[in-house]
């Protein structure tokens, strides 16, 4: 049975713990977008970003072996499925960030293997928060809402029972399972 701890912005697995700060690399087509990312990730003090790279250029030419987590923009209309499998494959951590998510992407995604989907908006307050839970072997995930932000963020592990929850998380999470 699919356990899950929610979180709030703020809070994050392992807070208190001694771990070393998560290797990142960035992945976005937009070199503007690449830019604010970088600097959000960076200033955060607890993630080093290796590298920033287009999105849009093939895999070999990224510096994966070095990268604990993939952070990658997804556009709208942009379909990554086949970039996340082969990310997958190759045992790299993917989180996404994107817009416009809907059932059918994050199913498609999360079934391709990425540990995470967080809506792109102009805070990306909950990002080295996901950043360092998908580190750490939680999937997280935004909850489809007609008011989804990114500080409802939900990370699944394995030490609560998903009864805990409000109905709405344990529709996400049956749908996920």
């Amino acid at each position: 049975m699919a356990k899950m701890i929610e979180h709030r912005y703020g809070a994050h697995p392992g807070k208190g713990c001694n771990r070393s700060r998560v290797r990142t690399l960035l992945a976005d087509h937009d070199p503007l977008s690449r830019r604010v990312l970088s600097d959000l990730l960076s200033e955060s003090g607890e993630l080093d970003v290796i590298a920033r790279v287009d999105s849009h250029d093939p895999l070999e030419e990224w510096p994966l072996r070095q990268a604990e987590v993939v952070v990658l923009g997804v556009s709208p209309l942009e379909h990554l499925v086949d970039t996340v499998r082969e990310l997958a494959s190759r045992k790299v951590t993917v989180l996404l960030i994107g817009v416009d998510w809907t059932t059918d992407s994050l199913d498609a995604v999360l079934g391709a293997g990425a540990a995470g989907c967080l809506v792109k908006d102009a805070e990306l307050s909950g990002l080295v928060t996901a950043v360092q839970a998908v580190a750490s072997g939680h999937v997280v995930w935004v909850p489809i809402t007609s008011s989804t932000s990114c500080d409802q963020v939900i990370f699944v592990d394995h030490a609560t029972d998903v009864s805990l929850f409000s109905d709405a998380v344990q529709v996400e999470v049956d749908r996920l399972g």
